[in-house]
């Protein structure tokens, strides 16, 4: 138990350094994770490509970069992720097996040995089931020990690092469609109780077949309809299936005394979601005293 966990806690690390790097420029880049005298680095971090079935992406290199020689193996996890976007992992798929988005991924070689400086380019094959169509996300793990005869083989002399891949499937027929849609769960109103300043989060489901980024505005009005402050939600990649929180803090501002509704606007490449309004009351010192989705109640 203890092994699995400091594992999941590796690849989640990589992982959503990955995902940070997909934030910016989509540039090749590399991760390198040392442990116990092995080092292992694998660079790009993260592929987006558009695949067919029996298509050639990366390659991915792999690199020791460390002082022992190491025997190195591939495995395939199913990706996801939670509500605040750190990533949730499945057991690998093994051989061929279908992930449950329709794709699934052979790397060429899955074993090898690398000697200290040495460097190696995986190839990865992806097959398609011939109805899919839409995103997939598997996760490619490398896991590197000594060479075998070398060194003790201890779990703890073990070292793993993680490719995040966003792939795109394009629809085979007229009747099958990629398709981007959300839908707004729940809404959370709070204020900050020393600079007054507010935030409302809303979470988001993906309710298409494809990652979407999840962006859109907030708005404040006064009960008579009056705008008294506009911010930008703080943009996310949603997976489809599931679920993302998407947050924004108004700037801190005096609001009178009154009732006053919130909204959020969220937009999944094109289409908007207008959420239930959130109602709310504010004393004379400027602080929130009620919140409600009924404006009746206030």
């Amino acid at each position: 138990m203890a092994k699995s966990q400091r594992f999941l806690r590796l690849v989640i690390l990589t992982t959503i350094l990955s995902m940070l790097a997909l934030s910016r420029c989509p540039t090749a880049a590399s991760y390198n994770v040392a442990r116990g005298g092995i080092s292992v680095r694998v660079s790009p971090t993260y592929i987006t490509s558009q695949v067919s079935d029996g298509d050639l992406i990366g390659p991915i290199y792999v690199s020791n970069t460390g002082s022992l020689p190491l025997d190195l193996q591939g495995f395939i996890y199913e990706g996801g992720h939670d509500e605040n976007g750190i990533p949730v992992f499945s057991k690998p798929i093994k051989g061929e097996d279908t992930l449950t988005r329709g794709v699934s991924l052979t790397l060429e070689p899955a074993e090898f040995t690398l000697m200290p400086g040495e460097s190696r380019p995986i190839k990865v094959k992806a097959h398609v089931t011939p109805t899919f169509s839409g995103g997939a996300y598997p996760i490619i793990v490398f896991q590197g020990q000594p060479l075998r005869n070398t060194q003790p083989r201890e779990p703890s002399t073990s070292a793993r690092v993680a490719v995040l891949t966003l792939l795109t499937v394009e629809p085979n027929t007229k009747q099958d469609s990629v398709s981007t849609s959300a839908s707004i769960e729940s809404v959370v109103l709070s204020q900050d109780p020393v600079d007054k300043s507010v935030t409302i989060s809303a979470i988001c489901k993906n309710e298409g077949n494809i990652h979407t980024n999840l962006r859109g505005t907030a708005v404040i009005k006064s009960y008579l309809g009056h705008v008294a402050s506009v911010t930008t939600l703080e943009p996310v990649v949603c997976l489809p299936g599931y679920k993302r929180a998407i947050t924004a803090r108004f700037a801190p501002f005096d609001l009178d005394q009154g009732i006053y509704i919130a909204e959020l606007f969220v937009n999944a490449e094109g289409t908007e979601q207008l959420s239930i309004p959130v109602a709310f009351q504010v004393a004379e010192n400027g602080m929130i005293t009620t919140i409600d989705m009924d404006l009746a109640l206030l």
